[in-house]
């Protein structure tokens, strides 16, 4: 297992939880962190 393949699962499985959770927060974090990715989820 490479440390990027956990880093990345770490962080999906947070990401998944905050929509759940804080829906309305979401759009607000995920562009910093995406850009125009996160219009594709959102």
């Amino acid at each position: 297992m490479n440390p990027f393949a956990i880093v990345s699962r770490i962080l999906g499985s947070i990401l998944s939880l905050s929509f759940v959770l804080f829906p309305g927060a979401v759009p607000r974090i995920t562009p910093k962190l995406y850009g125009s990715r996160s219009k594709k989820i959102v």
